[in-house]
């Protein structure tokens, strides 16, 4: 089950999009992909950061690149590792790294977070639908759109049903 309050943030579902001339819809989800986290426009800190495509995860500054990797030159010891440590332009690549996490990465990992939970919802919706059809399982399973919310506490559990019912169906846009 899913809640409207749950819903209506996220990027790419519409609750109730249905036009006169077309038939009733209730929820409309796009089919939406995982975005890539944004790369940052200085390309000195680009060769010191490390940067994961899960939003839950934050970046970081590698401890150490190949001097070949940061500057332009026909030096021999191009192999050599650099540590940052040591590198003459730590606190730039701090700065930069700061300005990067804070202006970029945080709000693409936020959206994103978002994105996902998007993308999750219309994989099970997905499924669902195989097994509406009945190629998953052979059990029937009904999926019902509910309106209105009647709660009931007790001291061991809280019960929430819907006060209105409607039997719905699953469908894919052709287009």
């Amino acid at each position: 089950h899913r809640f409207e309050h749950e819903l209506i943030a996220l990027p790419g579902i519409s609750l109730n999009p249905s036009k006169e001339d077309e038939e009733e819809l209730w929820l409309r989800i796009e089919r939406l992909t995982e975005s890539n986290p944004p790369v940052p426009g200085n390309e000195l800190l680009l060769a010191w950061l490390e940067v994961s495509k899960k939003p839950e995860t934050l970046p970081v500054l590698k401890k150490a690149v190949q001097l070949k990797n940061i500057e332009d030159t026909h030096n021999p010891e191009i192999q050599k590792l650099t540590l940052l440590s040591e590198y003459e332009y730590r606190d730039t690549i701090e700065v930069l790294f700061k300005e990067y996490i804070t202006t970029q990465w945080h709000i693409w990992a936020e959206e994103e977070k978002k994105r996902r939970r998007t993308i999750k919802l219309y994989a099970e919706l997905f499924t669902l639908k195989q097994q509406l059809e009945g190629s998953i399982i052979d059990t029937q399973i009904e999926l019902m759109w509910g309106m209105g919310l009647a709660i009931w506490k007790t001291n061991e559990v809280c019960i929430k049903y819907p006060l209105i019912t409607q039997s719905t169906e699953v469908s894919l846009n052709p287009h």
